[in-house]
């Protein structure tokens, strides 16, 4: 089939007001024991990715910015790891002063930055001057992430040394 005919048999069936209408009383009775989300009843954006709703997360994103709940600790854990960085930037963005504010203390710093396993997200980081020195790599970093922030000094590796005669 067709992208026109598809048009054209949505505009035929949706377009014919008992159909259309038979169609919305079906769905009521299906979801008529679910409880179902109004757009602007959904805010929580952590809440939009677990559950999959990513292309109304970034319609909210674009037109409805402002109402978006988003946790720091949710920013880096879920949305940080999301295959998508550009969903990440775009909230880091929008809410730059709050989630600075929390990284400023160094406990909260370190839980999120332990949270994060994506190679970009740290790029992205560095490059707009919000990395800080860490004296051990993160929790769920891989090998490239650990290189990546050894290469730039962000992360000073110390080897230990034995004093014991047994390791000689």
């Amino acid at each position: 089939m067709m992208m026109g005919s598809i048009d054209t048999l949505y505009r035929d069936v949706f377009g014919n007001v008992y159909l259309s209408s038979l169609i919305f009383k079906c769905v009521h009775q299906i979801q008529i024991n679910d409880f179902s989300f109004k757009y602007k009843d959904i805010w929580g954006v952590g809440w939009m990715i677990t559950y999959g709703h990513i292309g109304l997360l970034r319609d909210k994103i674009k037109n409805d910015a402002n109402r978006l709940y988003v946790c720091v600790e949710e920013l880096f854990s879920i949305i940080a790891n999301y295959k998508d960085i550009s969903i990440f930037i775009a909230l880091f963005e929008l809410h730059k002063t709050a989630v600075l504010q929390y990284m400023q203390n160094n406990e909260n710093y370190r839980q999120v930055i332990d949270k994060v396993r994506s190679l970009k997200i740290f790029s992205y980081l560095h490059n707009n001057g919000h990395l800080r020195t860490l004296e051990t790599p993160p929790a769920l970093s891989d090998y490239s992430i650990v290189e990546y922030l050894t290469k730039l000094g962000y992360l000073k590796i110390s080897y230990l040394r034995p004093t014991d005669s047994s390791f000689k």
